[in-house]
């Protein structure tokens, strides 16, 4: 018998009988995909977390990153992600502060970890990070998950303004 492996994932099984032809074989290769395709994103995930156990600040932001949404091979765990985000923003990496304040304010009613998240928004936003900064704008104007308070939404939204023109003009 002849057997054909086309581009998208079909068998052709030639039986080699005079009369039988050939049939079809829909073959979605469930083994190649939970096999081979799984060993490049586990090869990948080891480098990444050996380069981010170094003190790759880049690369332990992005572990925060998997962790926080999980993918086909890594669940989500808020916990590992807090892990992750909370060395980085530690070190002063603006997105992971960022990122740490969004998970711990996300998902939570506990007002510990909401008041936890509104520094690290305060500490990415006077480090320069415009995403903090418009965050806690909106925040303090509308009392989203903070009292409102309009001096202080006046003055982020002024601070935001400032990093946004920084940013337009290429400077941030």
């Amino acid at each position: 018998g002849v057997i054909l492996l086309l581009a998208s994932g079909v068998i052709l099984l030639s039986s080699g009988f005079p009369g039988m032809g050939v049939s079809l074989v829909l073959l979605p290769f469930v083994v190649y995909t939970l096999v081979f395709r799984a060993l490049i994103p586990a090869r990948a995930m080891r480098r990444l977390e050996g380069k981010a156990s170094r003190g790759d600040l880049k690369a332990i932001l992005e572990m925060g990153r998997i962790y926080e949404v999980g993918s086909f091979l890594i669940p989500k765990e808020r916990a590992r992600a807090r892990i992750w985000y909370q060395r980085a923003a530690e070190q002063g990496h603006l997105d992971a502060a960022y990122h740490l304040g969004e998970l711990l304010r996300q998902g939570t009613t506990d007002k510990d970890l909401k008041e936890e998240a509104i520094q690290w928004y305060r500490f990415a936003a006077h480090k320069g990070h415009l995403q903090a900064a418009t965050w806690l704008a909106w925040a303090y104007r509308t009392g989203d998950g903070i009292p409102a308070d309009p001096l202080l939404a006046e003055e982020y939204r002024e601070l935001a303004e400032r990093l946004g023109q920084t940013v337009m003009k290429g400077g941030g």
